[in-house]
């Protein structure tokens, strides 16, 4: 399996890099309908050497959100449960 990388910037205009996530390591993908700072935000669950970290992502929209979501899962062969 090649890695999975989802990299992150401070703007969009993509001048500097923050940060990555490895995607290698996802174990869910769940769109996050509580909280309440932003409508469309799903979030990134990894383990990676005994640690869990969870990433939390705001799209644009709800069918950028549903297309996010759909998209990692199918990839990342994850569902809202975890590892399938």
């Amino acid at each position: 399996m090649c890695p999975a990388v989802l990299d992150y910037y401070d703007n969009n205009r993509l001048s500097f890099k923050k940060g990555s996530i490895d995607l290698t390591n996802c174990i869910e993908v769940k769109r996050q309908e509580s909280l309440s700072f932003n409508q469309h935000v799903f979030s990134l669950s990894t383990k990676f050497r005994g640690r869990d970290r969870t990433y939390y992502l705001i799209s644009d929209s709800e069918e950028d959100l549903s297309l996010w979501v759909q998209c990692l899962t199918a990839v990342l062969h994850v569902d809202g449960a975890g590892k399938s």
